[in-house]
């Protein structure tokens, strides 16, 4: 069955990127367009108040070089316009979001956005941390370690940390 349109919300980093992008390509009519959304999980700050030496990113860092050891890209979003591009998708736009997290930041709206980024980040932390860090060799205590200093640095509200979607 052909659609004129597909969505595909994220996250797709645990997927391999071709078939994703490929089936909505098989199965969308001529002039018909396909949506996806997925997020970098390289964080910053623009005012510079997330360091590079920080525990929050130098647990950020190992992350990703975790996935990328398994042959997993952790962050997509940025790859999407090229993956689109090779699986034959024209007319390609882009749009970047940045997201903050916590409530550092003075908009209303974002700083709703950032408590629920945050909450919802804490909740998961140690979930998506505990297996990739164990088959990397870490042992449990030096890994709860690790995420007892992510977690004070996700709370220090001088840290004024975000993505992208």
């Amino acid at each position: 069955m052909s659609k004129s349109y597909c969505r595909t919300p994220g996250p797709s980093r645990p997927c391999q990127h071709l078939p994703l992008t490929q089936r909505p390509h098989r199965n969308l009519v001529p002039g018909g367009w396909a949506e996806f959304q997925d997020y970098d999980f390289n964080f910053y700050s623009r005012d510079g108040s997330l360091k590079p030496d920080s525990n929050f990113l130098k647990w950020t860092r190992t992350l990703l070089g975790g996935f990328r050891a398994l042959g997993k890209e952790p962050c997509p979003g940025p790859q999407l316009h090229g993956w689109l591009s090779d699986a034959g998708f024209e007319n390609i736009t882009t749009r970047k979001f940045s997201f903050p997290f916590g409530s550092w930041a003075k908009d209303k709206r974002l700083k709703e956005l950032g408590m629920i980024n945050l909450v919802q980040f804490q909740n998961g932390l140690e979930a998506f941390t505990l297996r990739l860090f164990a088959d990397m060799g870490m042992e449990r205590e030096e890994i709860n370690d690790i995420l007892e200093k992510v977690r004070l640095d996700l709370g220090n509200k001088r840290i004024h940390a975000q993505m992208d979607l």
